[in-house]
């Protein structure tokens, strides 16, 4: 199983013009469009993926048909994808010689063929992802060439919601991947009549229902706030695990902006420790088992201890002040950048207030957005929802963010979704007739109990880490920072739109909570 051959052959496919003289361009539908931009993603990449997500979906001995199922729509997905699109390009008609391993597999109903699966897979994952490596640049001609063809099909005009004044003449060849990144998102530029370039997203290998759904709930909000302080973008599902997202033009990514030093041995430290807290011996389990809490006790605090160094000695390494430091040096003028920086105070708010509503997780620096012209914040990848064992802040409101107005905007907003309860409830209530189920249906309850102030935000986060079992030491160290920053909080049936504001904002900004983060969250920027 080696991929040696793979150039040669896609060459010989080229050669051939295989997958491009059937398609002249016409009145494509919608789903027939979709299917070819599914088709935009790294071939090689994507077959590891699968098979990947495959071994994991194994079914285990006494496993329910839950297992089975989950196994079976990730081959349904990939078949799909990779082995029956009628428009997938030479690069994908190259790895039709791994498609009889794989439809063999689907079949397994003994301990000894899953296991003889699982071989297959690994080495298929093995052989793909090394082809995965050295594979050149991407092109759509390549992976679809439909999508490559002049005239463009018409109807990706109204999956890129194109206002109606403009054509789409056809779409750039060369597709930019984003090789820093799991998924491998694709980005591709699309010619429009007026001599405009208008690029889009495109990602796959995961549901972006939970993207779709938060966007429309961030919508709602913003119509009933009539403030543009809060940025949403589109997303578009094209399939089960594929996706198109809005580009944000002339945004950067907050770890661009603030340029952090490369984390060394220091800022490893909080992965490594929370890491030991799992499988250092067990001493977690056994703490939990037999010693009444309190070796479990030993264990948090220096955890705790070891956490809080690291913590500081990364702040000694990135500037308060760096966030504004790069607006600064993007403006021409002082009101500029004072417009900038109020503009970005009065986004802060809104945009961590969302996320804590709607327990959206990942929020490192990767998925911060601000905007170079305006200094407008935008998140961006809505859909996975928040370890709180991996990031106990409800959302990001580091040192670097934070400013005078903070506060005082955060209780303004919440004013507005105390008012709003009602109308906000109800999209959150279309939003979760139309989630898929265990997605975002405990999210969208905790969100309506915050609404109506029936719960407040630290009360959430300590339910759940109490309920972990992962890592029960870093569990531990997190509830107790929780109990003594909230020791005196009241139990309330209903609580005032202040005292939400109050556990947001300490349970979001304490040091230690932040250094028991996660360090890829980079807590210190």
């Amino acid at each position: 199983m080696n991929l040696e051959l793979d150039e040669y052959q896609r060459a010989a496919l080229r050669a051939c013009s295989v997958g491009e003289e059937s398609y002249s361009g016409g009145e494509e539908s919608v789903e027939e469009v979709s299917r070819m931009l599914s088709l935009v993603w790294q071939p090689s990449h994507a077959l590891a993926h699968y098979c990947a997500e495959l071994i994991a979906n194994i079914p285990k001995e006494g496993a329910g048909a839950q297992a089975s199922l989950a196994w079976r729509r990730t081959f349904a997905l990939m078949s799909q994808r990779m082995f029956e699109n009628e428009y997938a390009g030479p690069d994908y008609l190259v790895l039709h010689k791994y498609k009889d391993r794989l439809f063999a597999l689907w079949d397994c109903d003994s301990t000894s063929a899953w296991q003889a699966a699982e071989a297959t897979l690994r080495a298929v994952v093995v052989a793909a992802r090394a082809a995965s490596r050295t594979a050149g640049p991407l092109r759509l001609r390549h992976v679809s060439p439909a999508l490559a063809a002049r005239p463009a099909p018409r109807a990706l005009a109204a999956l890129l919601r194109l206002p109606g004044h403009l054509t789409l003449l056809h779409l750039d060849d060369q597709v930019t991947v984003f090789e820093d990144s799991v998924r491998r998102p694709c980005v591709v530029r699309a010619r429009l009549s007026d001599g405009s370039v208008r690029r889009f997203l495109l990602k796959s290998g995961e549901s972006l229902s939970g993207d779709a759904l938060a966007q429309r709930f961030v919508r709602a909000l913003t119509r009933a706030a009539h403030s543009p302080a809060l940025r949403s973008y589109h997303v578009r599902e094209l399939s089960g695990d594929c996706g198109l997202v809005e580009y944000l033009e002339r945004h950067e990514r907050l770890a661009e902006l603030v340029a952090a030093p490369p984390p060394g041995d220091a800022a490893s430290r909080p992965l490594q420790t929370h890491q030991q807290s799992r499988d250092s011996n067990s001493d977690g389990e056994e703490a939990m088992q037999g010693a009444g809490g309190s070796k479990l006790d030993r264990q948090a605090d220096r955890l705790l201890q070891k956490a809080t160094r690291t913590y500081h000695d990364m702040c000694s390494r990135v500037s308060a002040h760096a966030l504004w430091d790069a607006l600064e040096a993007r403006s021409l003028t002082a009101s500029e950048f004072a417009n900038k920086r109020r503009t970005f105070a009065l986004s802060l708010a809104p945009a961590a207030l969302v996320v804590c509503l709607l327990g959206v997780g990942d929020r490192h620096p990767e998925n911060v957005m601000v905007c170079g012209r305006s200094g407008r914040l935008c998140d961006v990848d809505w859909g996975r929802g928040r370890s709180v064992l991996r990031e106990p802040p409800p959302a990001r409101l580091t040192r670097t963010l934070v400013t005078p107005e903070t506060e005082s905007e955060v209780l303004r907003w919440s004013k507005l979704c105390r008012s709003r309860a009602a109308m906000l409830s109800a999209a959150a209530l279309l939003c979760r007739t139309q989630a898929e189920p265990d997605t975002m249906h405990d999210r969208l309850s905790a969100l309506e109990r915050q609404l109506h102030g029936e719960v407040v935000c630290h009360q959430l986060t300590r339910t759940q880490l109490r309920r972990d079992t992962h890592a029960p030491a870093l569990a531990h160290a997190q509830v107790r920072v929780l109990d003594q920053l909230f020791e005196n909080f009241p139990n309330k049936d209903l609580y005032s739109v202040e005292e939400q504001v109050y556990s947001f904002l300490r349970s979001s900004t304490d040091p230690q909570l932040l250094a028991l983060t996660r360090a890829a969250w980079q807590p210190w920027i």
